[in-house]
């Protein structure tokens, strides 16, 4: 039971960070489900525990730094470690005619390329010199009003731009700020975000893949499903998926736990990329949907209007080759 016990205990701390990282946007409190869970869990919280809980979500959610960054570094090189030095030997003791090599490392390879891209490409900073951003899109007159200026940066705002209060500029079609890159999610970094996110979730799933398949090997060659096992009472019982389970996490612990955790980060993160792989298909931004969820629950008979949405195909081939690309073409 205790295999049980601390993967429980995992996946309600991956779901717990999960809503942390989900619900940073202020807006997102707003609503009265969210409030109605806030205030029942504070009220069975010692004060001390919401101070350290606060404390750790301002500092690193709500300032700009490099915490989530380095510590997505540090987890892809843990993993990276177990199947090095747990999987690998498996892998070429049952199967030694096969590469095993080949694969995560290309994943690796596309996935790292496209995170480093994302920390260092410029999501599409509005200064006073940009001015082309403010030919490529029309305002709405709703989100976005014409000769609105920015009181921090001093300028005028393109339509589908934000401020950004952690890297305090404007942003051109600011989707949101993401902490495991510490830095802004925009117009021009939207297309390697996506890569991104699918290159991760593609890392995690032959992960899991390469960890099942060993435990099945090893499972398999010590013909554990046709042995049994001593109970409490000390009668031989049958093998069951629970014993066998946490068997091969006393014997393999490093790649159960390999398995059992990227299969949780899989869910949450095959989610997440769903999500923003359909705000791209419409043509819309998580700060939009954000505004205009706020609209539809502040005024009575508001009906959300995407102006933007240009159909699926030409949506995302707006994402992979942004319409500031064009203007800049055309000056």
């Amino acid at each position: 039971m205790y295999f049980v016990s601390l993967f429980l205990a995992y996946i309600a701390l991956c779901i717990a960070g999960f809503l942390c990282y989900w619900f940073q946007d202020p807006a997102v409190f707003q609503n009265a489900s969210v409030k109605w869970v806030m205030q029942v869990a504070g009220n069975f919280t010692p004060q001390f525990v919401k101070t350290i809980a606060y404390d750790f979500y301002r500092i690193v959610f709500l300032e700009r730094n490099t915490i989530l960054r380095n510590i997505y570094i540090l987890l892809v090189i843990l993993g990276h470690l177990v199947i090095i030095l747990d999987i690998f030997p498996h892998n070429y003791t049952y199967h030694p005619r096969e590469n095993h090599v080949i694969i995560p490392l290309l994943m690796l390879l596309v996935s790292s390329v496209l995170f480093i891209i994302c920390n260092l490409t410029d999501p599409g900073t509005i200064t006073r010199r940009s001015n082309h951003y403010n030919k490529v899109f029309t305002y709405d007159g709703v989100l976005y009003k014409a000769g609105k200026m920015c009181s921090t940066c001093k300028v005028v705002k393109p339509a589908r731009s934000k401020h950004c209060t952690l890297c305090q500029s404007c942003t051109f079609k600011f989707d949101h700020h993401c902490s495991w890159v510490n830095q802004c999610i925009g117009g021009l970094n939207q297309r390697y975000f996506l890569g991104f996110l699918i290159s991760v979730c593609a890392m995690c799933a032959n992960a899991i893949t390469m960890a099942v398949r060993t435990l099945w090997d090893i499972t398999q060659h010590k013909q554990l499903w046709q042995t049994k096992y001593v109970d409490s009472n000390g009668d031989p019982q049958p093998m069951n998926a629970l014993t066998l389970s946490q068997y091969l996490f006393m014997q393999n612990p490093r790649i159960v736990f390999l398995a059992a955790s990227l299969s949780t980060i899989l869910v949450l993160l095959g989610a997440f990329t769903s999500y923003h792989l359909y705000l791209a298909a419409v043509n819309q931004t998580t700060n939009e949907r954000y505004k205009h969820h706020y609209l539809q629950t502040s005024r009575h008979g508001y009906k959300m209007v995407n102006p933007y949405d240009k159909g699926i195909w030409k949506n995302f081939e707006e994402v992979l080759w942004p319409n500031v690309v064009h203007v800049k073409l055309k000056d």
